[in-house]
C-alpha cells in the first residue's frame, strides 16, 4: 500500500508540479498553471487542493507554516499546516520568484521590483525593502549574508543579514541564473556567457571562470 501511495506521488509530481516539498506527513505539490497546492497525507494517501494566488512560483516551510510566492499576484501566501488552509497573504514587490529564510526573516526576490521584500516571520509581515540590482532572479545564503542573483545588470549583490543593506557588487558573467555553494565557494551559472563564475565567499571576489 506505501508503495502504490509513493509511485502515485511521483506520477502526481511529474505531471502537476512546478515544485514539491515535504514535512515528515505530508507531500506539497505546487501547481503554477491551476494556483493550486495539493495537499498528500503519505501514510493514509489522502489528498486536499488549496486554492492560493496567481502563478504560484515555489514554496518554503517554516516551523508550522508554508510561504507560497506567487508570482503574477505579486503576494506571499500562507498556508497553515495544520488545518492546510490561507491563513494571510503579503503583497510583495513585483514578480516575485524565490523566497530563503534566515533565522525569523523571509526574503522575497522580486524580478521586476528589482529589490528584496524582508518579512518578519512572527508577525508574517514585511518590515523593508532592499535595493539590489536588475532583475533579481534568486538568492543564496552563506552565515550571515545573502547573495542576490541579478540576471540583466550581470552581477551579485552581497546583503548583511544582520543590517539588510547591500553591502557589495560583484560582477559575474552574462546573464546569471542561479548559485550554489560548496564550502567558502559559490558558484554562479551565467547562461548567456556560458560559463560559471567561482566565488572565493571569504574575499567575495571571483577567483575564476570556468568554460
Amino acid at each position: 500500500m506505501i508503495k502504490f501511495i509513493y509511485v502515485v506521488i511521483a506520477l502526481m509530481i511529474t505531471s502537476y508540479a512546478q515544485a514539491a516539498v515535504q514535512t515528515d506527513t505530508h507531500t506539497y505539490i505546487v501547481s503554477t498553471t491551476e494556483n493550486k497546492v495539493l495537499v498528500i497525507d503519505r501514510k493514509t494517501g489522502t489528498k486536499k487542493v488549496i486554492a492560493v494566488g496567481e502563478h504560484p512560483e515555489s514554496m518554503i516551510i517554516h516551523g508550522d507554516f508554508g510561504y507560497l510566492v506567487n508570482y503574477r499576484s505579486n503576494t506571499v501566501s500562507i498556508i497553515d499546516l495544520q488545518t492546510h488552509k490561507v491563513n494571510n497573504t503579503i503583497p510583495v514587490g513585483e514578480n516575485p520568484s524565490h523566497m530563503v529564510i534566515h533565522g525569523d526573516f523571509g526574503y522575497v526576490v522580486n524580478k521586476y521590483s528589482d529589490n528584496i521584500s524582508v518579512l518578519d516571520l512572527k508577525t508574517n509581515t514585511v518590515t523593508q525593502t532592499i535595493p539590489v540590482g536588475k532583475f533579481p532572479q534568486s538568492m543564496v545564503i552563506h552565515k550571515n549574508l545573502g547573495y542576490v542573483v541579478n540576471q540583466k545588470s550581470y552581477n551579485i549583490s552581497v546583503l548583511d543579514l544582520k543590517t539588510n543593506t547591500v553591502t557589495q557588487t560583484i560582477p559575474v558573467g552574462k546573464f546569471p541564473q542561479s548559485m550554489v555553494i560548496h564550502k567558502n565557494l559559490g558558484y554562479v551559472v551565467n547562461q548567456k556567457s556560458y560559463n560559471i563564475s567561482v566565488l572565493d565567499l571569504k574575499t567575495n571576489t571571483v577567483t575564476q571562470t570556468i568554460p
